[in-house]
């Protein structure tokens, strides 16, 4: 699926025919054509990177790499959207236990001691039960309770389905975590909009999606208190150190303490002062941290309602009037009823006809069936062939670049940047992404043989130093390649156990043990003492003697499960998968004799630090170009 949103810089550099230029051109270039808005800068910093170092050349790719890293990111909670949990039994040492992932949300149950603890993914006990059905059972509760939908009353009669989406931007300060019926309790605090919606079928058997209500509790209330800045909240500091001084010379004149000052006692000139420094001091306190869309929110949830629309079927999106928030509200003060008016006929009203112009579309009425009741009148848009597979393609984050839709389309470059840097993150293996050789450090460049032919390759290095490895991307094909020689280098430093975790790489190993014959776990037993070290080393021999396909084939399925379940799931040749488990083997001979070494220091009680050793020459992956051999 397509990206939901991306980012006005983003195209507006897709859209450059420039390949490399200086980062004061690039900025230039994103002023005169309008892709570069304010408010995404703001956020994503691109200005302020590319004027650090302005005459510094930055190749097409690179820019783009910096902006998918540091682009606003939304994140999404569907209420309503409930999933039934299905468990799965996972092999441990001590004891099995059990797992499900319902909502991107991970539970496990642990057995102990006759009970059954449940923990959620970060390790937090929710329960103890006393049989695994009835944790089972907590769980299914608990994530009922955890999407069920809020404020079910404030709905239109003779809908469905109801449902709310909430987006966030993970990046922003917390605020109102404790406010339940507006969302702050959902991610961290950092819900900026929500949409609250259900579904009917019109006169026509039109299927229609029913916005109920469209609301940013943070940015209304930035919008009345103001926004906390570094700025504002130097000036807290100022003000609460200023109320603190005048307060004790005040105490001190009057011959008492802080808290025990009498407003009676001072005059009226000490009082108006003194409240007047506590007014300004808390008004900083009621201020709501920053965040993007502060008054774009409401363009963000119609966009992404549309794309809703679009990808969930939908023949018409329709939303309530302003007086019927009025009536659902029971708003009788004038001030609360212009302002429901203002935004639901007037806001969304004009900002859905200038956004769906580019489609022909206009903002209309529909009058939707209400069983026997007279039908509910609702401002609509029509979800044409031409809106849907344009949306499905992805909306800029801001107002478009003059006026033309601009559809990101990735480089491979970038594909196998991306595709490392998710990597990376989630093996926890520092990496460092270049566009050639010229751009790796000085003393890495002095360690890579002179290119004696043309078609020799070097596409990844690997700093034992710092521990971190450098890809070329001028020397990667492409992302399956790149996906591989990622993998080589974690396992060829940090063996499969460093690759997988060490639970995931003892369940891994336990698992192909489990599957042997009892003559051959006996043997194995008697060799290696333990399941563990018998199963990693029976996989590294059948990788490595490649004698039996159908055995090694069953080894190779099981180590991609178990890669799948760390989240890496990309295509990678059977071969590389073998080679990767026949070379664990010097990994865990290593380790072994680092271990020794350290016992041994221990033993001797030297002055030594019992640190692993480190090899301090660099290694070197290389290709060739011609086929898809590797010597790494």
């Amino acid at each position: 699926m397509n990206r939901i949103f991306f980012s006005n810089a983003e195209a507006a550099i897709i859209k450059m025919i420039q390949e490399k230029a200086t980062a004061q051109q690039w900025l230039s270039m994103l002023k005169n054509n309008g892709g570069l808005k304010s408010e995404e800068d703001k956020w994503m910093g691109l200005s302020e990177w590319l004027e650090s170092n302005p005459k510094r050349p930055i190749n097409k790719d690179e820019i783009l790499r910096f902006i998918r890293l540091n682009q606003i990111q939304i994140e999404e909670v569907l209420l309503g959207n409930r999933e039934s949990p299905e468990w799965r039994r996972i092999a441990s040492v001590n004891s099995d236990y059990y797992q499900t992932t319902v909502n991107k949300n991970r539970f496990f149950i642990h057995p102990q001691n006759e009970q059954f603890i449940v923990f959620d993914e970060k390790g937090q006990g929710l329960s103890v039960e006393n049989s695994l059905k009835e944790a089972q059972k907590y769980v299914d509760d608990y994530v009922t309770a955890a999407v069920q939908v809020r404020n079910l009353t404030y709905t239109t009669p003779g809908t469905n389905n109801h449902k709310t989406l909430i987006l966030s931007v993970p990046t922003v300060g917390g605020w109102n975590e404790e406010d339940f019926s507006h969302y702050g309790d959902i991610a961290d605090g950092k819900a900026i909009a929500w949409i609250r919606f259900s579904e009917t079928i019109d006169n026509n058997g039109g299927k229609v999606l029913v916005l109920d209500e469209i609301q940013s509790k943070r940015h209304q209330e930035g919008r009345k208190y103001g926004y906390k800045t570094p700025e504002n909240e130097e000036d807290f500091v100022k003000y609460q150190k200023a109320y603190r001084g005048k307060a004790e010379r005040l105490a001190r004149k009057y011959g008492t303490t802080i808290e025990k000052l009498d407003n009676n006692r001072l005059t009226e000139s000490e009082s108006q002062e003194l409240n007047k420094l506590l007014q300004v001091a808390a008004s900083v306190i009621d201020r709501v941290p920053e965040a993007p869309f502060e008054k774009k929110w409401h363009e963000l949830a119609m966009k992404r309602m549309i794309r809703y629309a679009a990808e969930n079927h939908y023949d018409v999106i329709a939303w309530t009037t302003g007086s019927q928030q009025i009536e659902r509200y029971n708003l009788n003060q004038a001030v609360n009823a212009s302002g429901m008016r203002g935004f639901y006929d007037k806001i969304l009203v004009d900002f859905g006809n200038k956004y769906c112009k580019r489609w022909g579309v206009r903002v209309g009425d529909i009058n939707l069936p209400v069983g026997d009741n007279p039908p509910i009148r609702m401002h609509s848009i029509a979800i044409t062939d031409q809106m849907r597979q344009s949306t499905m393609q992805g909306q800029l984050l801001f107002k478009e670049i003059n006026g033309r839709i601009v559809h990101p389309v990735e480089s491979e470059k970038t594909k196998i940047a991306d595709l490392l840097s998710d990597m990376g993150a989630k093996l926890g293996q520092p990496i460092v992404v270049v566009e050639d050789q010229k751009e790796l450090p000085i003393d890495i460049q002095k360690n890579i043989p002179s290119k004696q032919e043309r078609d020799i390759r070097y596409p990844a290095v690997y700093d034992p130093c710092g521990r971190r490895v450098y890809f070329v991307l001028s020397d990667i094909n492409n992302a399956s390649e790149a996906a591989t020689l990622f993998l080589h280098e974690v396992v060829a430093h940090k063996g499969i156990e460093g690759l997988l975790g060490p639970q995931k790489a003892r369940v891994f190993y336990n698992n192909v043990f489990d599957g042997l014959d009892k003559s051959t776990q006996a043997m194995l037993i008697r060799k290696y003492k333990n399941r563990y070290r018998a199963g990693a080393e029976y996989v590294a021999t059948v990788a490595e003697e490649n004698a039996d396909p159908s055995l090694l084939a069953v080894i190779i399925n099981l180590f991609k499960e178990m890669l799948c379940s760390v989240g890496i799931n990309v295509s990678i040749a059977r071969d590389d998968i073998r080679v990767m488990l026949a070379r664990s083997r010097s990994r865990m001979a290593q380790d072994r004799s680092e271990s020794k070494t350290l016992k041994s220091q221990r033993e001797s009680k030297t002055q030594q630090n019992p640190t692993r050793r480190r090899n301090n020459s660099y290694t070197i992956s290389r290709c060739l170009t011609h086929n898809k051999q590797r010597s790494i």
